[in-house]
Protein backbone atom coordinates (compact mmCIF):
# COMPACT_ATOMS: atom_id res chain seq x y z
CA UNK A 1 0.00 0.00 0.00
CA UNK A 2 1.72 3.73 -1.14
CA UNK A 3 0.89 5.76 1.61
CA UNK A 4 1.27 9.67 0.89
CA UNK A 5 2.39 12.36 3.58
CA UNK A 6 1.89 16.23 3.27
CA UNK A 7 5.13 17.98 3.37
CA UNK A 8 7.71 15.71 3.55
CA UNK A 9 10.63 16.21 1.66
CA UNK A 10 13.14 13.84 0.57
CA UNK A 11 17.00 15.02 -0.45
CA UNK A 12 20.18 14.52 0.37
CA UNK A 13 22.79 16.46 2.14
CA UNK A 14 25.91 17.98 1.44
CA UNK A 15 27.78 14.45 2.67
CA UNK A 16 25.65 12.72 0.48
CA UNK A 17 23.25 11.43 2.81
CA UNK A 18 19.88 10.70 2.47
CA UNK A 19 17.48 13.06 5.12
CA UNK A 20 13.82 13.86 5.27
CA UNK A 21 12.24 16.60 6.06
CA UNK A 22 8.87 18.04 7.08
CA UNK A 23 6.92 21.18 6.34
CA UNK A 24 5.25 22.77 9.02
CA UNK A 25 1.77 22.60 8.28
CA UNK A 26 0.66 26.54 7.66
CA UNK A 27 3.67 27.55 7.01
CA UNK A 28 5.79 26.66 4.10
CA UNK A 29 8.91 28.15 4.47
CA UNK A 30 9.70 26.14 7.47
CA UNK A 31 11.01 22.90 7.59
CA UNK A 32 11.90 20.41 10.12
CA UNK A 33 14.41 17.53 10.17
CA UNK A 34 13.16 14.01 10.98
CA UNK A 35 15.27 10.88 11.13
CA UNK A 36 13.76 8.80 9.49
CA UNK A 37 11.73 8.12 6.25
CA UNK A 38 8.30 5.74 6.20
CA UNK A 39 8.33 2.57 6.99
CA UNK A 40 10.92 2.87 9.81
CA UNK A 41 10.49 2.63 13.54
CA UNK A 42 9.04 6.07 15.02
CA UNK A 43 8.67 7.48 11.81
CA UNK A 44 4.84 8.54 12.40
CA UNK A 45 5.67 10.36 15.74
CA UNK A 46 8.34 12.40 14.03
CA UNK A 47 6.06 12.65 11.20
CA UNK A 48 3.36 14.46 13.06
CA UNK A 49 4.94 16.17 15.28
CA UNK A 50 7.00 18.14 13.02
CA UNK A 51 3.67 18.68 10.99
CA UNK A 52 2.66 20.25 14.39
CA UNK A 53 6.01 22.46 14.18
CA UNK A 54 7.34 20.26 17.25
CA UNK A 55 10.99 18.59 16.79
CA UNK A 56 10.79 15.32 18.70
CA UNK A 57 14.30 14.55 20.35
CA UNK A 58 16.16 11.91 18.85
CA UNK A 59 17.65 9.52 21.18
CA UNK A 60 19.86 6.14 20.29
CA UNK A 61 17.41 2.95 20.58
CA UNK A 62 17.73 0.47 22.77
CA UNK A 63 18.43 -1.77 19.49
CA UNK A 64 20.45 -0.70 16.92
CA UNK A 65 18.22 -0.64 13.52
CA UNK A 66 20.15 -2.94 11.61
CA UNK A 67 22.74 -1.21 8.83
CA UNK A 68 23.03 1.64 11.04
CA UNK A 69 26.48 2.69 12.14
CA UNK A 70 25.14 2.03 15.52
CA UNK A 71 24.90 -1.31 14.59
CA UNK A 72 28.23 -1.52 13.07
CA UNK A 73 29.81 -0.16 16.70
CA UNK A 74 27.50 -2.07 18.68
CA UNK A 75 28.25 -5.26 17.41
CA UNK A 76 31.96 -4.65 16.99
CA UNK A 77 32.38 -3.61 20.78
CA UNK A 78 30.38 -6.51 21.50
CA UNK A 79 32.79 -8.79 19.79
CA UNK A 80 35.58 -6.90 21.14
CA UNK A 81 34.54 -7.17 24.57
CA UNK A 82 34.34 -10.98 24.55
CA UNK A 83 37.62 -11.51 23.54
CA UNK A 84 38.68 -8.96 26.08
CA UNK A 85 37.08 -11.85 28.51
CA UNK A 86 37.95 -15.16 26.36
CA UNK A 87 40.81 -16.87 28.85
CA UNK A 88 41.51 -19.33 26.00
CA UNK A 89 42.96 -16.77 23.75
CA UNK A 90 46.32 -16.63 24.60
CA UNK A 91 47.81 -13.52 25.72
CA UNK A 92 49.23 -12.42 22.55
CA UNK A 93 46.33 -12.58 20.77
CA UNK A 94 44.13 -10.70 23.32
CA UNK A 95 43.12 -6.75 22.84
CA UNK A 96 43.79 -5.27 26.21
CA UNK A 97 41.28 -3.84 28.49
CA UNK A 98 42.29 -0.29 27.37
CA UNK A 99 41.87 -1.04 23.98
CA UNK A 100 38.20 -2.18 24.56
CA UNK A 101 37.71 1.24 26.12
CA UNK A 102 39.39 3.72 24.25
CA UNK A 103 37.13 2.20 21.04
CA UNK A 104 34.10 2.10 23.11
CA UNK A 105 34.53 5.41 23.81
CA UNK A 106 36.17 7.18 20.48
CA UNK A 107 33.06 4.82 18.63
CA UNK A 108 30.20 6.50 20.85
CA UNK A 109 31.63 9.88 20.29
CA UNK A 110 31.38 9.52 16.57
CA UNK A 111 27.86 8.37 16.60
CA UNK A 112 26.71 11.06 18.59
CA UNK A 113 27.88 13.37 16.79
CA UNK A 114 25.45 15.30 15.01
CA UNK A 115 25.26 15.87 11.35
CA UNK A 116 24.48 19.16 9.43
CA UNK A 117 20.64 18.16 10.10
CA UNK A 118 21.11 17.67 13.31
CA UNK A 119 20.88 13.85 13.07
CA UNK A 120 23.09 11.40 14.96
CA UNK A 121 25.60 9.89 12.64
CA UNK A 122 25.14 6.32 14.49
CA UNK A 123 21.55 6.69 13.09
CA UNK A 124 22.67 7.05 9.48
CA UNK A 125 23.52 3.77 6.87
CA UNK A 126 26.64 2.23 7.39
CA UNK A 127 28.11 2.91 4.10
CA UNK A 128 28.69 6.30 4.70
CA UNK A 129 30.49 9.15 2.73
CA UNK A 130 34.00 10.05 2.72
CA UNK A 131 31.77 13.67 3.41
CA UNK A 132 30.58 12.10 6.21
CA UNK A 133 33.60 10.42 7.92
CA UNK A 134 35.34 13.48 6.98
CA UNK A 135 33.11 15.27 9.16
CA UNK A 136 33.26 13.04 12.28
CA UNK A 137 36.83 13.48 12.11
CA UNK A 138 36.84 17.20 12.15
CA UNK A 139 34.86 17.06 15.21
CA UNK A 140 37.58 17.02 17.41
CA UNK A 141 38.87 19.89 16.73
CA UNK A 142 41.97 20.84 17.78
CA UNK A 143 42.47 17.29 19.23
CA UNK A 144 43.80 16.49 16.47
CA UNK A 145 45.17 13.16 18.14
CA UNK A 146 41.80 11.88 19.02
CA UNK A 147 40.48 12.57 15.93
CA UNK A 148 43.07 9.80 14.12
CA UNK A 149 42.29 7.72 17.28
CA UNK A 150 38.60 7.62 16.31
CA UNK A 151 39.84 6.68 12.80
CA UNK A 152 41.90 4.10 14.22
CA UNK A 153 38.73 2.66 15.91
CA UNK A 154 36.06 3.31 12.72
CA UNK A 155 38.69 1.50 10.86
CA UNK A 156 38.55 -1.35 13.07
CA UNK A 157 35.12 -1.80 13.30
CA UNK A 158 34.53 -1.51 9.35
CA UNK A 159 37.17 -4.11 9.25
CA UNK A 160 35.16 -6.49 11.64
CA UNK A 161 32.19 -5.51 9.63
CA UNK A 162 33.48 -6.54 6.43
CA UNK A 163 32.81 -10.38 7.10
CA UNK A 164 29.52 -9.37 8.48
CA UNK A 165 26.47 -9.61 6.39
CA UNK A 166 24.80 -5.78 5.75
CA UNK A 167 28.42 -4.08 6.10
CA UNK A 168 30.15 -2.34 3.42
CA UNK A 169 33.18 -4.06 1.83
CA UNK A 170 34.99 -1.06 0.65
CA UNK A 171 33.67 1.26 3.37
CA UNK A 172 35.10 5.31 2.53
CA UNK A 173 36.85 5.30 6.15
CA UNK A 174 39.78 4.10 4.83
CA UNK A 175 40.36 7.09 2.39
CA UNK A 176 40.30 10.02 5.24
CA UNK A 177 43.47 10.97 5.77
CA UNK A 178 44.85 11.39 9.67
CA UNK A 179 45.27 14.98 10.59
CA UNK A 180 47.46 14.78 13.63
CA UNK A 181 51.26 16.14 13.01
CA UNK A 182 54.30 15.06 14.89
CA UNK A 183 55.47 18.37 16.82
CA UNK A 184 58.98 16.41 16.83
CA UNK A 185 61.54 16.66 19.93
CA UNK A 186 65.04 15.76 20.36
CA UNK A 187 65.98 13.72 17.97
CA UNK A 188 67.96 10.35 18.93
CA UNK A 189 71.99 10.30 18.31
CA UNK A 190 73.33 8.02 16.00
CA UNK A 191 76.66 5.66 16.35
CA UNK A 192 77.67 7.42 13.55
CA UNK A 193 76.49 10.77 15.81
CA UNK A 194 78.36 9.64 18.61
CA UNK A 195 81.43 8.76 16.27
CA UNK A 196 81.32 12.36 15.01
CA UNK A 197 81.38 13.74 18.29
CA UNK A 198 84.11 11.99 19.95
CA UNK A 199 86.07 12.22 16.97
CA UNK A 200 85.82 16.20 18.19
CA UNK A 201 85.68 16.42 21.71
CA UNK A 202 87.02 12.93 23.03
CA UNK A 203 85.14 10.97 25.80
CA UNK A 204 86.35 12.70 28.32
CA UNK A 205 83.86 15.66 27.70
CA UNK A 206 80.48 13.47 27.39
CA UNK A 207 78.30 13.44 30.53
CA UNK A 208 78.43 10.15 33.18
CA UNK A 209 74.92 8.62 31.71
CA UNK A 210 76.32 8.73 28.28
CA UNK A 211 78.73 5.58 28.94
CA UNK A 212 76.39 2.94 27.31
CA UNK A 213 76.46 5.10 24.31
CA UNK A 214 80.04 5.26 24.61
CA UNK A 215 80.42 1.73 24.80
CA UNK A 216 78.43 1.08 21.36
CA UNK A 217 80.73 3.78 19.86
CA UNK A 218 83.93 1.86 20.45
CA UNK A 219 83.26 -0.69 18.66
CA UNK A 220 80.59 -3.26 17.54
CA UNK A 221 80.91 -5.44 20.68
CA UNK A 222 81.65 -2.36 23.44
CA UNK A 223 84.97 -1.04 24.84
CA UNK A 224 86.94 -3.71 27.20
CA UNK A 225 87.57 -1.07 29.69
CA UNK A 226 84.69 0.60 32.14
CA UNK A 227 84.10 4.10 31.89
CA UNK A 228 85.44 5.84 35.31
Amino acid sequence: MKHRFPGLLKDRTAAGTIRWRVRVEGDRNRKLPIPMGPGEPGFHEHYFAARAGRKLEEKKPEKAITGTLDALCDGYLEWLSERVEDSDIEPQHKPSPLTLKGHRSLLRRACDIKDPDGDRMGSLDVDLPKAAIVHIRDSFGSKTGSADNCLKALRAAYRWGEERFGFPKTPSVFEVKKVHKNRGGATPWTVADMRKFLRHHGPGDLPLFSGPLVSRACSPFGCHHSAA
